[in-house]
């Protein structure tokens, strides 16, 4: 698996969080993402967190960071970076009122 397979969420860890991020928080990236993004996108995004959850159940961080080689540390454990995907799943649903493109 590459991160072929997750474009978008390849596109949120390296145009949001990386070495010059400027966010107070990560859920203001993952509000600038969906401030950014089309409905059609955010969707695909959540599709791909889920997918990428259900694949990597073991290893989950240790997966992730070799797949996107993030910039920051964005959690330190397999729970951490569960969490911090559903976060950014929530943050950018079309059927919240992060986004405004829709």
């Amino acid at each position: 698996m590459t991160d072929d397979d997750y474009p978008l969420l390849g596109n949120l860890v390296r145009a949001y969080f990386h070495q010059d991020y400027e966010h107070e928080t990560d859920e203001a990236g993952f509000v600038d993402f969906a401030n950014t993004h089309d409905v059609e996108d955010r969707k695909r995004l959540i599709t791909e967190i889920g997918y990428f959850i259900s694949a990597h159940q073991k290893h989950t961080l240790a997966c992730f960071n070799a797949l996107f080689r993030p910039d920051l540390i964005l959690a330190e454990d397999d729970r951490e970076i569960v969490e911090w995907l559903r976060s950014a799943a929530r943050a950018i649903d079309p059927g919240q009122s992060a986004g405004s493109q829709d």
